[in-house]
């Protein structure tokens, strides 16, 4: 059964005002590929550090991919990397380290992330809905800053849009190359983060089971299959990142130790935390706000529930759309101490059925009496232009919905590092420490902005034990990066009085002092 809506409808001046909107809300894109890296910068620095280690490599270890926070134990597999990998053969062919290329590598996968959405979503609702829901993923304010980040989701989001297309086409068309294809990509967002490709399940069984009426067991069987390498793939690949760290400990000088128990808890978590209503409400917010956008949810609604009860044929779309929702349902509730953490990132997969439920809303605006001619197209727009003033107070609200908003910099970071890297020499192991600016023992940023290994450590937690341990472990300098609130004087070197030590004013790109960099020479006292 083939589903969509009638060929000779007309879209009127619809296509063309959205086909506007893509080219604007990629072009804007286009002029925020400069600069160092913006906020949220802990998971680029990580990232892009990780590029720049297999850049330097020949060739690169792909299987070993390199973290800055561990010291000299630096292998860290988190993902199976392959972003860094594409980003740091960018840099081989022209010749650097180039963070504009980076995120141009970035944007290419959000665009063809777009393309296969809008793929799909013509195979199961038609041309028009297709290009109503690319254009709303386009402007939709999460992925605004993400598709061009130095950040690995929109990777793995494109090929888990891949699977689902050459999916939907082999159980139409069932060709074998259709289903390879299918398999292939599954395989690589099973490697990376499997949560990111498996609720793609519930829409390509409906479609299964609606298409191959006489073959439906057969059908349902072959989707299956489509599971069975990528499965064993993501199996070996988590066994392995846990491998390469069992001979370790975890420790100040080794954190962020991968084993089952950990990743259980991060990112399955108990059962009582999903009954958490601070934790619901706290995604529900961002969910709103940086995901679909108030005008957005209210579109969205009205198109997954509304439109379809008062239009037949609307209803075939909506049930795909359904099950796609059940299916993101499903991804929230397995991990949720992710999705529900400070990593909004883990809501990008929620783009896709928001930017589908605000095009049936669209298109049931689109399909009023009133909607004719130049007024349809002038309804087409003004959603549009809701939507992308509801993205721009998303994105001015920011990653944590406080604070400093998207595209911002944090410069005490960046010069910190800057300094850093002119001051140390490429092998020195580097402990830096942050005295008025929080910082995590698994702090990838400024050492990434430095290029150096070593480790990170909030100065009021320092003892002169830790000093010690991260001594033992190899430090031969530290970095202490004072707020502009604290004096480079000796009452707030803490445990490292004592050591000799040079102070370095910081400034932002405008020239502005933002506090001071203090560093010692851990191999003299």
């Amino acid at each position: 059964m083939r589903v969509g809506y009638r060929e000779g409808g007309g879209f009127g001046g619809v296509g063309g005002v959205a086909l506007a909107v893509i080219v604007v809300g990629l072009g804007l894109r286009l002029l925020l590929l400069g600069g160092p890296l913006d906020v949220p910068d802990w998971r680029q620095a990580d990232t892009g550090y990780m590029a720049w280690r297999m850049w330097q490599e020949k060739p690169p270890e792909v299987l070993y991919p390199k973290a800055p926070f561990r010291g000299a134990e630096d292998v860290k597999a988190a993902e199976f990397p392959i972003y860094p990998l594409v980003v740091s053969a960018a840099w081989k062919v022209i010749g650097g380290e180039n963070l504009p290329a980076a995120r141009v590598v970035t944007l290419l996968f959000f665009i063809g992330a777009a393309w296969y959405l809008y793929r799909s979503v013509e195979m199961l609702g038609g041309r028009r809905q297709a290009l109503a829901a690319a254009t709303v993923y386009v402007i939709l304010p999460l992925g605004i800053p993400y598709s061009r980040m130095v950040h690995p989701d929109f990777c793995i989001i494109f090929f888990s849009h891949m699977f689902f297309f050459y999916a939907l086409r082999f159980a139409r068309r069932r060709r074998a190359l259709d289903y390879l294809v299918a398999t292939a990509a599954c395989s690589l967002v099973f490697l990376m983060k499997a949560p990111y490709g498996f609720y793609f399940g519930l829409p390509l069984a409906l479609f299964v089971w609606r298409e191959q009426k006489g073959a439906r067991l057969r059908g349902l069987a072959a989707l299956a299959g489509m599971f069975v390498v990528p499965l064993a793939l993501g199996w070996w690949f988590n066994g392995w990142r846990i491998g390469l760290e069992s001979g370790h400990a975890e420790s100040l000088v080794y954190p962020m130790k991968w084993t089952a128990e950990s990743l259980r808890a991060r990112f399955f978590g108990s059962l009582a935390e999903r009954f958490d209503g601070r934790t619901w409400e706290w995604l529900l917010r961002r969910s709103v706000i940086l995901v679909f956008t108030v005008p957005g949810a209210l579109l969205a609604a009205w198109g997954a529930v509304a439109a379809p009860a008062a239009e037949r044929e609307l209803r075939p779309a909506a049930g795909y759309l359904w099950a796609l929702i059940l299916g993101v349902a499903g991804y929230v509730l397995l991990v949720f101490p992710m999705v529900a953490s400070d990593h909004d990132y883990y809501s990008l997969p929620f783009l896709f059925p928001a930017a589908w439920a605000a095009a049936l809303g669209l298109e049931w605006l689109l399909r009023r009496p009133f909607a004719r001619g130049a007024v349809r197209a002038a309804v087409a727009g003004g959603v549009f232009v809701l939507l992308m003033a509801g993205s721009v107070y998303g994105i001015r609200r920011g990653p944590f919905l406080y604070g400093p908003p998207y595209f911002t910099h944090d410069w005490q970071r960046i010069a910190a590092g800057k300094v850093i890297e002119e001051e140390t020499g490429p092998d020195d192991l580097v402990l830096t420490v942050t005295l008025g600016r929080s910082t995590g023992w698994s702090d990838p940023r400024i050492l990434y902005y430095a290029h150096r290994r070593g480790w990170a450590r909030e100065g009021r937690y320092l003892k002169r034990a830790d000093l010690d341990e991260y001594i033992s472990a190899g430090a031969t300098a530290a970095a202490l990066l004072l707020a502009p609130d604290y004096a480079p004087v000796e009452k707030n070197f803490g445990v490292l009085a004592g050591y000799p030590f040079r102070v370095r004013r910081l400034h932002d790109a405008r020239g502005n002092p933002i506090g001071n960099l203090v560093l010692f020479d851990l191999k003299r006292t």
